[in-house]
C-alpha cells in the first residue's frame, strides 16, 4: 500500500516536468487574443465553468482573485484582472438549484484596451448512483473600450518630422465602445473511489458567436472557447492530501495547458482555525508551442475561507524581457455554513 501511494505522490509531483522547454521556439502570437486566464484557475469556480454555480457545500459562496502581470515590461500599466462572484443555494421540490453572479475585469495595460463583463449564473446539481452531476449556463453583457489617447495608425505618419502623430486625421472608422451579449454552458461530474475524488468538467464560452469588433459597419465574430478541466482529491493518509489540477483551453489558435498539484496537510486544532496548509507548483504551456511559465502556489485553507497566493516565474524566451518574472496573483474564496438540516441517529437502548 506505501509503495502505491509513493508512485502516486511522484507521479503528480513529477508530471509537469516531463514538459519542460526543449528545443522549441518561442511564438508570441500564438497566445494572442485570448480570453482573460489565471493560473489558479481552480479558484475562481464561475469563470472556469458556469456548471460550479452552486457546487459547494453551504448556503451562499463569494469568491474573488485579483492577478496582474508583466509588472516589469509594463511598469507603469501591468496588466490586471479582476473576478468577483456571489452564489446562493436554492432547493425547489428537494431539487438543489445555485444562481449568483460573475464580475469581471481586465485592463491591457499601455494598450488602453479594457474589458468588462457582467454574467447572471445558474446551475443544477443531481446525484445519481453515488456520482455528481453539475449543469450550469450563463448569459450577460459585455463591454470593451479602447481609449486612443497615445495611439497612432500608419495613416498619421508625418513625413516632415519623421514621427508619427496621434492628432493627424485618421480616414479608419474606429470606436472606443463595443457592447453585445454574451453566453456560455457547462458540466461537471465527480465521484469518489477509496482515496480518489476525481472532479471532471467542460465548458463552452461565447457560444452565441458575439460580434466584437471595435470598427464600426465591420464584423469579427469571437469564436467558442472550449475548457476542459480536471481535479479533485487522492489522499495519502489521514493527514496528507494531494490536489492535482489540470486545465486545456483552446480559443481559435490560441491554447492554454496548466498541469500540475498541490500538496496539503491538515493541522491540528489551533486558535486560528487553519484546517490545511497547501503548497505546490502549476506549469502553463501551449499545445503547440513551448513553455510560458512556472507557477509557485501556497495557501491555507480556514474553517469557511480559501486563501491562495500564486506567482509565475517565465520560463519562455519572453524573459529575456521579464527577467523571469510573469505575474502575482491572490485568490480568496468564502463559504457560509448551510442551514439545512442534516439526518442524525441517536442511539438508543431497545426494551
Amino acid at each position: 500500500m506505501k509503495k502505491n501511494l509513493i508512485k502516486i505522490f511522484f507521479t503528480f509531483i513529477l508530471f509537469p516536468f516531463a514538459f519542460f522547454p526543449g528545443n522549441r521556439n518561442f511564438d508570441f502570437t500564438s497566445c494572442s487574443a485570448q480570453d482573460i486566464h489565471f493560473s489558479q484557475f481552480y479558484a475562481s469556480p464561475l469563470t472556469l465553468n458556469p456548471a460550479n454555480t452552486g457546487n459547494y457545500n453551504g448556503d451562499w459562496r463569494f469568491s474573488n482573485i485579483l492577478r496582474k502581470q508583466w509588472p516589469v515590461v509594463l511598469q507603469k500599466k501591468p496588466f490586471q484582472t479582476i473576478a468577483a462572484g456571489y452564489e446562493q443555494q436554492f432547493y425547489l421540490f428537494n431539487e438543489q438549484i445555485g444562481a449568483g453572479f460573475v464580475i469581471e475585469s481586465d485592463r491591457s495595460g499601455f494598450y488602453n484596451l479594457s474589458l468588462n463583463k457582467l454574467y447572471l449564473s445558474a446551475g443544477y446539481h443531481k446525484t445519481i448512483m453515488g456520482n455528481n452531476f453539475h449543469f450550469g449556463f450563463q448569459g450577460g453583457y459585455v463591454n470593451r473600450g479602447l481609449k486612443k489617447e497615445g495611439l497612432s495608425f500608419p495613416e498619421q505618419w508625418n513625413s516632415k518630422d519623421g514621427f508619427y502623430d496621434s492628432e493627424m486625421p485618421y480616414s479608419g472608422a474606429s470606436i472606443e465602445k463595443k457592447s453585445y451579449f454574451d453566453f456560455n454552458a457547462g458540466v461537471i461530474w465527480a465521484g469518489k473511489f477509496g482515496i480518489y475524488e476525481p472532479e471532471a468538467g467542460f465548458a463552452l464560452y461565447h457560444f452565441n458567436y458575439p460580434n466584437e469588433t471595435l470598427i464600426k459597419n465591420d464584423e469579427s465574430r469571437l469564436p467558442m472557447r472550449k475548457v476542459f478541466h480536471l481535479g479533485g482529491k487522492i489522499i495519502l493518509t489521514p493527514k496528507i492530501f494531494l490536489m492535482p489540477n489540470i486545465l486545456i483551453m483552446t480559443h481559435k489558435k490560441a491554447n492554454d495547458f496548466l498541469e500540475g498539484t498541490n500538496l496539503a496537510y491538515r493541522l491540528p486544532k489551533n486558535p486560528i482555525k487553519i484546517q490545511y496548509v497547501y503548497g505546490g507548483f502549476l506549469l502553463r504551456n501551449g499545445i503547440k508551442r513551448n513553455n510560458d511559465a512556472a507557477i509557485a502556489i501556497i495557501g491555507a485553507q480556514f474553517k469557511r475561507m480559501n486563501v491562495g497566493v500564486a506567482y509565475d516565474v517565465n520560463v519562455s524566451d519572453l524573459n529575456a524581457a521579464t527577467k523571469k518574472r510573469g505575474g502575482f496573483e491572490v485568490s480568496l474564496i468564502y463559504v457560509g455554513p448551510s442551514t439545512l438540516l442534516q439526518n442524525i441517529s441517536i442511539p438508543c437502548d431497545r426494551d
